[in-house]
């Protein structure tokens, strides 16, 4: 016998997400972490403009501990 069910694909993200904003909400967390690498490599490489995302600089406290 054959099922016949119903499958999709995505043809233009940038539409879907356009057209369905409560999707990018719900999903921030997840769409972060999944951008996460991509914009730690472009930092890394020298990119300090990137649509849709602020780079700054920050100050980070070492500290070491002798034992």
């Amino acid at each position: 016998s054959v099922d016949v069910v119903w499958d999709w694909r995505i043809t233009d993200i940038a539409i879907l997400i356009a057209n369905n904003p409560k999707l990018v909400k719900d999903r921030e967390s997840e769409l972060v972490n999944a951008i996460r690498p991509w914009l730690n490599a472009q930092v890394k490489a020298g990119a300090r403009e990137i649509s849709g995302a602020v780079i700054y600089k920050t100050e980070k406290v070492k500290t070491r501990v002798r034992r």
